[in-house]
């Protein structure tokens, strides 16, 4: 008879367990609503490539106005490759996640002002700085591999520590700085499983995702494209024909490029099978695409398609007047600027970020005679109406 309470509590109290995980499960799901799709008022972008294909845009003429700013060179500084860069309050914050692994701080001019964060394991420290966004109040770094946010205040003193009950792999700042739009990663068996993005607050927890698709091909986290301007988040997702404005509540096609001619299969991720492979054996070289590269400014927006050919095609819109160039990158070589605008034009694939109608990249020094080769070269460029 003992033995046969013994069970009735064992069993009961199994199921209450069972129970209290299950209401877990489902308000956790109950939280992450779908994005609202906004498909109205876009703009549509015809583009044929084929026509482009043996034109030249030649920046040399293109080019407004530019400028450098050389970095400050030290010991504590040294960078690598960036990956990332945001100007905020004449402040650069840069990103070498694979190299140096740290977060830096320049002044306006590019004098050092500070690192952020320390490989390790302890309280501040990453395996690797995956990613980063700013806030109000804070700066926030992702950590991929140990799946967790790391919390500065903006004089880059350690705040705390958030988990992550999910694999991310980019996060970007929204206009609500108390959520930040991520890029999932392989997150199986969850109920974020098949969502291309997803919007988090800064406890970690998932409240919309959006667009559904249980084939997308993983890229690395420089595939995907996205940047802030005008206190709107604008994302880019290489092959897809849309450009959307996100914002903490819903999804806007911003822009639908059009390609006419010999265009990649809408349902192409599908007919991969979800394989990157795939991919590159079948699609690649077979029809024309949009790269990912992408970048709005007030005044224009400038991206590139890949051709037949694999060759990057440029295309440079007018807002206002909704003209159109494209063609092969180049310059003209009787400049007495070509080197400066060719090194530019190397870079065009690592615009890093806006400010206003001023695209800002970087280059490596040694691109540009007379600033020597250690830390890259920033550049600030705009292009003439």
């Amino acid at each position: 008879m003992r033995y046969y309470k013994f069970n009735i509590f064992f069993f009961c109290g199994f199921v209450c367990i069972l129970l209290c995980i299950s209401c877990k499960h489902n308000t956790q799901q109950s939280n992450a609503l779908l994005f609202r799709v906004d498909s109205e008022n876009k703009t549509a972008i015809s583009i044929n490539i084929n026509a482009d294909i043996s034109n030249i845009i030649d920046f040399t003429n293109l080019i407004d106005s530019f400028q450098y700013t050389p970095l400050e060179v030290s010991d504590e500084c040294l960078i690598g490759a960036i990956n990332k860069i945001i100007y905020h309050n004449n402040t650069y914050y840069i990103l070498d996640r694979e190299k140096a692994k740290a977060l830096f701080c320049f002044d306006s001019n590019g004098h050092f002002e500070r690192k952020i964060g320390n490989i390790g394991q302890g309280p501040g420290e990453f395996v690797q700085p995956t990613d980063f966004i700013l806030t109000s109040s804070h700066i926030i770094i992702l950590d991929q591999f140990a799946h967790k946010l790391l919390f500065f205040n903006l004089n880059g003193e350690f705040s705390h520590t958030i988990n992550l009950k999910y694999k991310v792999h980019g996060i970007t700042s929204l206009a609500n700085d108390s959520l930040f739009l991520a890029k999932p990663g392989d997150n199986r068996n969850s109920d974020v499983a098949d969502y291309e993005l997803l919007v988090m607050d800064v406890n970690g927890e998932v409240r919309l995702k959006g667009i559904y698709n249980p084939y997308q091909l993983k890229y690395s986290i420089s595939g995907y494209n996205s940047q802030i301007m005008n206190g709107k988040t604008i994302y880019a997702k290489p092959m897809s024909c849309y450009i959307y404005e996100i914002t903490e509540s819903e999804m806007k096609e911003r822009y639908y490029l059009n390609i006419t001619n010999n265009s990649l299969p809408k349902n192409y991720e599908e007919l991969c099978e979800g394989n990157y492979e795939n991919f590159i054996k079948n699609y690649k070289e077979n029809y024309n695409y949009f790269s990912g590269q992408f970048i709005e400014t007030d005044k224009f927006i400038l991206f590139t398609v890949k051709n037949t050919k694999n060759l990057p095609v440029i295309i440079i819109y007018d807002k206002d007047s909704q003209e159109m160039k494209s063609g092969i990158m180049g310059a003209n070589s009787s400049s007495p600027k070509f080197n400066e605008i060719k090194s530019i034009v190397f870079s065009i694939g690592n615009y890093l970020t806006v400010d206003g109608n001023h695209i800002i990249g970087a280059v490596d020094s040694y691109y540009i005679s007379g600033k020597g080769e250690d830390n890259p070269l920033l550049f600030w460029f705009s292009l003439k109406n």
